[in-house]
């Protein structure tokens, strides 16, 4: 299966419920109503929050009424600034390290794969997919809709059938 950690599906849920609760710095909103809300596990939402804090994407306040709150408009922050903070970069497969191009990161395949390129393609597409949607999105009634011109769609329309999976909007 190809998809989200739970680390950054509850991350996702932390920050969208931040988001969509008005948490603000006169009213942040704790980690344990959070996590009370969803069923979420206390300590690992904990841990996510402090990353998603040293990512500068939210901002805490101490004491009895302290909590967490977005650092930035929900509009601001990118699906891939959220992985970015609790998981390794975004690839489709170990070769595809998007921070160096050139290295295969230990596999037996690398000198002589006969899909090194286009699987490096596809993952810079996914990568810039998940860069244009926000959590802003996420929470909007609206859903993600990115263009799919804008990730490299061709006019046939093939490359939309595949990513149609990803383009979530309501009815």
């Amino acid at each position: 299966m190809f998809g989200f950690t739970r680390k950054t599906d509850y991350a996702f849920v932390g920050l969208a419920t931040l988001a969509k609760e008005g948490a603000s710095r006169e009213r942040p909103m704790s980690a344990r109503q959070i996590a009370e809300q969803y069923g979420l596990p206390l300590p690992l939402l904990m841990q996510l929050l402090k990353d998603l804090h040293r990512a500068g994407l939210v901002e805490s306040v101490r004491g009895a009424a302290g909590g967490y709150y977005l650092a930035v408009s929900p509009d601001e922050i990118t699906l891939t600034s959220v992985i970015a903070a609790i998981e390794d970069p975004i690839r489709v497969t170990l070769c595809c390290d998007v921070h160096d191009d050139d290295q295969c990161v230990t596999c037996n395949l690398a000198v002589r794969c006969p899909i090194i390129t286009n699987v490096r393609k596809l993952n810079e597409k996914i990568v810039m997919l998940l860069s244009q949607a926000t959590i802003g999105q996420l929470i909007d009634s609206g859903g993600i809709d990115v263009p799919c011109e804008q990730v490299g769609a061709t006019d046939s329309g093939t490359e939309q059938d595949t990513l149609h999976p990803l383009r979530r909007k309501s009815r």
